[in-house]
């Protein structure tokens, strides 16, 4: 008996410590004091797994779509529709409803004393491909993104967004050009 009692404590500690894994590695590159994903609610989150009901039974019905996250944040929710496409093919049936992205806006300046992103980062200037507007995204290939603008001599986060990671896109990707 006592080894039955061990043998059920190992197995229950071993998927709680694979679970929590797994979670953390979801979007192992957050910057130290963002790491959003880490709350208790919101790691329970799964882009292209979760839906809107997901969303709303773990956040609470007012937060389905979009609402304040803290003090200082406000966050949305994208779900794939009907209506959207992937280079003008239609997304697999079975990921309409499902959760595309999690954005996360600041209320008002957050500012970053300075730039550090790690080499896990790729930066790409966004809307006009025009260094001097000083809007840049650094995206990583979780699905991670942020998004900063210059302003004077110090840079200000526009958004931070969890997505689809691109494994995961080349892998839709493929899936809907056999279509």
């Amino acid at each position: 008996m006592k080894l039955f009692e061990i043998f059920i404590t190992f197995t229950f500690l071993l998927a709680f410590a694979l679970q929590v894994s797994a979670q953390s590695v979801q979007f192992p590159n957050e910057l130290k004091g963002y790491e959003f994903l880490g709350n208790v609610k919101l790691n329970q989150l799964r882009i292209l797994t979760s839906t809107q009901e997901n969303t709303a039974e773990i956040l609470g019905g007012e937060c389905s779509v979009s609402c304040e996250f803290g003090k200082d944040w406000n966050m949305s929710f994208q779900f794939i529709s009907e209506k959207d496409n992937l280079y003008g093919k239609p997304f697999p049936k079975d990921l309409i409803g499902k959760l595309y992205a999690i954005e996360f806006y600041p209320r008002n300046k957050i500012l970053l004393d300075k730039l550090n992103f790690s080499g896990k980062f790729r930066m790409s200037y966004e809307g006009i491909d025009e260094p001097a507007l000083n809007l840049r995204t650094y995206r990583d290939n979780f699905g991670l993104n942020y998004t900063v603008v210059k302003n004077a001599k110090q840079w200000e986060i526009v958004n931070i967004r969890y997505g689809i990671s691109e494994r995961a896109f080349k892998d839709l990707l493929k899936e809907v050009k056999k279509k």
